[in-house]
């Protein structure tokens, strides 16, 4: 403390003891506000409250400063020590001497439950010692500062007593309206499970809880544990089994990669040994493996389906642009081949002469709806073609120019044009075809 923080201290501390001092002497509260608060009650109030915390660290510290250095003496006695005595008496005769307890008001040492406060208070305790939930948990099923949920889990006056100037005092349950919530034996349970060695942390989350100097099974922890190993058994991957059990990956790979589930190194056994060990030999395939043996049963199946083209097969199979591309460029090294107008076909055959369908869907579907129209009224002319397709111009230009180069249609007068007698067949047996008929 330096020699202003000194002074200032000197000040604030001789201003609270002359206000005690006056309502000692039957002052009135508003007398002594006009003289060191101008008047305002509040302040007085605070300050006066403030000088008896003597529970927050900042002000203990100030106070053994005042003390130490004998700053507020005044004729023969020491008013902070007359002060710390007189609370020291009081806790020693059971009353309550510190800030206000969760789930209890306290009115001059006495408690009293707060009824929907103790409640939380009571459930906190009860879950952390039975149902082993987490701090973090219990806050927020509690609506409550995980500070509060610790402080909860760690004071002793729930057990009935109060550590006050450092020293551990009896409550007595006749100053207010309380009684213990914790016997001796289950406060020591909580604050064992509250300083739980670190070495089973990993552990200590998910499956274990230590009790009693040992990492014992949380409640229902060996019957989950089994599931994993049985599952794992069965061939099944870490991630399949988490799906399965509907639980999170990281208490299965825990499980599975942690030999201390098998009791060893102070940890209750949740899994027989022999069946960990066999589960460690099961070998389950790689996202990377499980990835190629896929692909392959893909480009075995792409194989089936030529002469095709990249949007027949991606429809058959039911895949991506992306994923269809990339398979067909790999085949297209060394299985397929692919003709300018985009049919695929297998490299060592020879590819078909004639075909009506293109590289692109909607030209497909172009052309289908046109031949569909010529089939039925024999002979359109391109107007007629334009107004029932829908189609603009130059698409219906470019799809009959492309019609008649194949040999497909003919034009029997200006602009009239029909399907050739040799191709009536092939046209309607294309038309016919599943992947075609569904467009």
């Amino acid at each position: 403390m330096d020699k202003q923080q000194l002074k200032d201290w000197k000040t604030i501390m001789n201003r609270r003891v002359e206000a005690l001092r006056m309502l000692a002497k039957d002052k009135s509260p508003v007398e002594v506000a006009d003289k060191f608060y101008k008047g305002h009650k509040e302040n007085l109030q605070r300050a006066l409250k403030e000088f008896r915390s003597e529970d927050v660290p900042f002000m203990s510290a100030i106070l053994d400063a005042v003390r130490n250095e004998r700053l507020l003496e005044k004729g023969k006695g020491n008013w902070v020590q007359k002060a710390r005595e007189s609370k020291i008496t009081k806790a020693e005769q059971g009353f309550y001497m510190k800030a206000r307890l969760t789930g209890y008001k306290v009115r001059d040492g006495e408690l009293f439950e707060i009824k929907d406060e103790i409640k939380r208070v009571k459930g906190v305790l009860h879950d952390f010692r039975e149902s082993t939930t987490e701090p973090l948990e219990l806050a927020k099923k509690y609506k409550l500062a995980l500070s509060t949920i610790r402080r909860i889990l760690s004071q002793q006056e729930y057990k009935g007593e109060s550590v006050f100037m450092g020293k551990t005092y009896k409550l007595d349950t006749q100053k207010g309206n309380w009684e213990p919530i914790l016997t001796l034996e289950q406060y020591n349970e909580i604050q064992s499970m509250l300083h739980a060695p670190a070495g089973g942390s990993r552990l200590s989350k998910l499956l274990y809880r230590w009790k009693n100097g040992k990492w014992v099974g949380r409640p229902g922890a060996k019957e989950l544990a089994n599931k994993i190993v049985d599952l794992r058994l069965k061939g099944k991957s870490s991630a399949a089994i988490a799906h399965e059990l509907e639980i999170s990956r990281t208490p299965v790979d825990r499980v599975l990669k942690d030999k201390r589930v098998t009791g060893d190194d102070n940890f209750e056994a949740l899994v027989d040994k022999d069946r960990w060990e066999r589960a460690q030999e099961v070998h389950v395939p790689t996202f990377y493996e499980l990835e190629e043996k896929r692909s392959a049963e893909r480009k075995q199946k792409i194989v089936t389906y030529v002469p095709a083209y990249r949007w027949e097969i991606r429809e058959k199979m039911g895949l991506t642009k992306i994923v269809a591309n990339f398979l067909i460029e790999v085949l297209l090294k060394d299985m397929l081949k692919e003709r300018p107008d985009g049919l695929l076909q297998i490299g060592c055959k020879d590819f078909p002469n004639k075909v009506l369908a293109t590289r692109r869907k909607p030209e497909t579907q172009r052309i289908k709806k046109i031949l569909e129209l010529l089939q039925v009224e024999k002979k359109m002319k391109l107007v007629e073609l334009q107004q029932k397709t829908g189609f603009s111009e130059p698409n219906i230009q470019k799809h009959i120019s492309r019609l008649r180069k194949m040999g497909i249609l003919e034009r029997e007068d200006y602009w009239g044009y029909r399907i050739k007698d040799d191709w009536a067949k092939r046209v309607a047996r294309w038309l016919s075809q599943p992947h075609i008929a569904e467009l």
